[in-house]
């Protein structure tokens, strides 16, 4: 193993977590220029989008820096996306913080979302395997 395939693999984790967080900045702000900052219905779109969109930025983005087994990487990190998401709610759901409203949304287009990343990286890692 050559040193740059090391630092590749001591970066898929945090490429994936900081992926998933910078996804968040423009569709945030696409919303409040769509919506204006206080509007229901923005903070609605917000809820049920950014999980997903944030899910498959950390799929694909920890799966693309991975030097090997891109597709049990992008099952691994679905899985644990998948995993963070359902404990996540349980203890939000048993601490009683959050909004009742959004329990199953946000949960649901993350859960969604890690699923389409990585069922995009097994479509393309088929589709660069028959070319």
């Amino acid at each position: 193993m050559t040193f740059k395939e090391l630092l590749r693999w001591f970066g898929v984790l945090p490429v994936a977590i900081l992926a998933a967080t910078l996804v968040l900045f423009p569709f945030h702000w696409i919303l409040v220029m769509k919506f204006g900052v206080d509007n229901g219905w923005g903070q609605f779109l917000e809820q049920l989008i950014a999980p997903f969109l944030s899910a498959i930025a950390f799929v694909i983005s920890g799966t693309s820096i991975s030097p090997k087994f891109k597709l049990k990487i992008s099952y691994l990190l679905a899985g644990l996306w998948i995993c963070g998401t359902v404990l996540g709610t349980i203890y939000i759901v048993m601490s009683g913080n959050g909004e009742p409203k959004y329990y199953g949304l946000a949960p649901i287009g993350g859960i969604i979302g890690s699923i389409v990343g990585a069922w995009n990286i097994k479509q393309h890692l088929t589709n660069e395997t028959n070319s």
